[in-house]
């Protein structure tokens, strides 16, 4: 009876041990695997922690675009995908850093403006994002009769380009603003992705507003007016000319504008 039991204990730790060897979590570096993303399959080198064979947890993917454009990922894995807090990094400089959904940047409101406004050079101050990140609702709602309780009108040009820091958390209303150039892009080349829209605006005096925001404006196009916008101040910019050069401007995130 003994030598039977002793039989079916070494079976039953046999199996154990062969199971875990074949699947488990288990670390790995540099690890060539394939990923399927949104955007299709994508081979590349894989550093972090595998569930069974699939990425889950921390880990960081390193790759190739069809452009040919290296670009990695950092943060967390569900599934084999992008998944949660992450960081995607491509070698030309672009960065989008923020909340994944099944390997898709997905950003709040906040997150999106840090990554447009470092393109464009400016850091925004943690108040201005703290401020952003309170009322993301103003900006997704477009509660104008609120807008306009909270804003502020008169505020110049020169007065915020003297001390952006100080309109960085509170809503500004601009009126009369020609719009010189307008463009809408996707956040990720998939066809459900959300849009964003960006605005080159001037006043009367010339001074020239660049205005981003979540979202599109449908029926403004270049030439057109904008009589009342309202936003956020996130800094001092500049933009590239198409004639050469570069041009001074004020960075805003729009909450709304209107014809």
């Amino acid at each position: 009876m003994k030598k039977y039991i002793c039989i079916l204990l070494c079976t039953l730790m046999s199996v154990f041990i062969l199971s875990g060897c074949s699947g488990g979590e288990k670390e790995v570096t540099a690890k060539e695997l394939s990923i399927t993303l949104p955007s299709g399959e994508r081979q590349g080198s894989y550093t972090g922690t595998l569930v069974d064979g699939i990425p889950n947890g921390l880990g960081i993917f390193e790759s190739v675009n069809d452009e040919g454009i290296q670009w990695t990922y950092e943060g967390e894995f569900v599934n084999g995908s992008f998944d949660g807090i992450g960081k995607t990094t491509w070698e030309n400089g672009q960065i989008q850093e923020g909340t994944y959904s099944n390997g898709l940047w997905t950003p709040t409101y906040g997150e999106w403006l840090k990554s447009f406004s470092e393109q464009a050079g400016i850091k925004i101050p943690e108040k201005t994002l703290n401020f952003i990140n309170e009322n993301e609702a103003l900006f997704q709602e477009k509660d104008v009769d609120l807008l306009q309780q909270k804003s502020e009108a008169g505020i110049s040009y020169k007065m915020i380009t003297k001390e952006p820091s100080a309109y960085g958390e509170k809503f500004i209303r601009i009126d009369d603003l020609a719009v010189i150039q307008i463009f809408t892009g996707q956040i990720s080349a998939d066809a459900e992705s959300q849009k964003w829209t960006e605005v080159l605006a001037i006043d009367q005096d010339w001074n020239i507003y660049e205005m981003c925001m979540l979202g599109e404006l449908p029926d403004v196009y270049e030439g057109d007016t904008l009589s009342t916008s309202y936003g956020v101040v996130l800094g001092n910019s500049s933009y590239e000319k198409a004639s050469g050069g570069f041009a001074n401007s004020i960075l805003i995130a729009l909450c709304y504008a209107e014809e």
